[in-house]
């Protein structure tokens, strides 16, 4: 008997703790919500093209019956335009989910683009993009590159480029040590 009244409080604390990070994720993203609805309306006059831009995200999903589960997430990217030649852009994207108090995913990649354009359709660009994901043993996962690309089709409302990249790349794994690689990439 005393054995169930213990298990039965350690699962209300832990359900209790669970609502909380619930309560704190969902206040999270009714702010950005809102924030988002705010900035999102439109404009009386027309405005010259804005130099920052960008976007931000929060999800929570939590579900309780023959297992206990929690995933969330955090996303964003931003773009820099300071001129018509040369763009900027910052992802980023967090991953967490928890099942019966065990984690199951815990990963974070955050990359960085930099593109100037040469002539009307062929740019240069340099990259860095960073992982983290302790599910799957990687300590850390970084790989600059730098490459060409060609503006296939590049009007307002439709973009589609292709691009070709070399560099490095370095990972360090548990009880491993750093291996460090040539990269190739496409897109």
């Amino acid at each position: 008997v005393l054995r169930n009244a213990a298990d039965s409080q350690s699962r209300s604390h832990l359900q209790a703790d669970r609502m909380r990070r619930f309560v704190i994720a969902l206040g999270v993203g009714c702010g950005l919500v809102g924030a988002s609805v705010a900035l999102a309306q439109a404009p009386a006059a027309p405005e010259p093209p804005k130099t920052w831009t960008g976007t931000a995200g929060v999800g929570v999903s939590i579900t309780s019956g023959n297992s206990d589960t929690m995933n969330y997430n955090l996303a964003f990217d931003v773009t820099r335009t300071p001129k018509a030649r040369n763009v900027m852009k910052w992802t980023g994207l967090y991953l967490r989910g928890d099942q019966n108090d065990a984690v199951v995913v815990n990963r974070t990649s955050l990359g960085y683009r930099d593109e100037y354009t040469l002539s009307g359709r062929t740019f240069l660009f340099g990259q860095v993009d960073y992982l983290r994901d302790t599910f799957k043993l990687i300590d850390y996962l970084v790989a600059p590159t730098a490459g060409v690309g060609f503006k296939i089709i590049d009007t307002e409302g439709t973009k589609f480029t292709v691009d070709l990249g070399a560099g490095s790349m370095s990972e360090q794994n548990p009880g491993v040590d750093l291996r460090t690689s040539a990269a190739l990439t496409a897109g």
